[in-house]
């Protein structure tokens, strides 16, 4: 780009001319950047505040009642039903926070 704008200008002109040019784009690039991440972001902090928290209690919850069954020397088959219905809240857990974060208008409006 500055072999072709030399053919107009002096050097040291060309090289200004380009490094204001990608100057410009840079601080374009940044400013739609921030501007799209401002209005329109991917997750709202709310919905990713309270899933964590949920994610978070699920697991403390796993393993208090993980030791509770070790602590009543609980059957292969117990832990098996505990696990099974771990499972089922987890996936549900899961399919709530899916939903909210594809349904959630504050993402989409970016309006909170």
């Amino acid at each position: 780009m500055v072999s072709f704008i030399q053919e107009f200008v002096s050097d040291e002109q060309a090289e200004n001319i380009v490094n204001f040019f990608i100057f410009v784009i840079s601080l374009l690039g940044t400013l739609f950047g921030t501007i799209s991440a401002t209005t329109n972001p991917s997750e709202s902090y709310d919905n990713a505040a309270a899933f964590n928290n949920k994610f978070s209690e699920f697991k403390i919850n796993l393993a208090i009642d993980m030791r509770n069954l070790e602590l009543t020397n609980a059957m292969e088959e117990e832990y098996l039903q505990l696990l099974k219905e771990k499972n089922a809240n987890l996936s549900e857990l899961i399919e709530e926070y899916n939903q909210k974060r594809s349904i959630d208008k504050n993402q989409v409006s970016g309006v909170e």
